[in-house]
């Protein structure tokens, strides 16, 4: 099991068109009531088009206790192939 989460932030659509292998979809919208299901230490990444959902996501995991977490920024700074469909594989 790895121990870090890689969370797209972006709307389910968004994820369906192409995201990093393995990342799971978190609307940022959702995510202070839908935060990821790991313990609060565990490395959370984040990212999005651009990087500002991104960071806000951030600032929500933080003021939920999360200790660890990264904005990776914008889904085109991932330098391999991305997937498509609705599942992180």
């Amino acid at each position: 099991e790895r121990d870090f989460i890689i969370v797209d932030v972006r709307t389910p659509r968004e994820y369906r068109s192409g995201h990093i292998p393995g990342a799971v979809n978190i609307d940022h919208r959702e995510i202070g009531t839908q935060p990821p299901e790991v313990d609060k230490d565990t490395l959370v990444v984040t990212y999005c088009r651009s990087g500002a959902r991104a960071s806000r996501a951030v600032a929500t995991l933080e003021q939920l206790g999360f200790q660890n977490v990264i904005n990776f920024g914008g889904v085109s700074s991932w330098p391999a192939e991305l997937i498509t469909g609705d599942e992180p594989r």
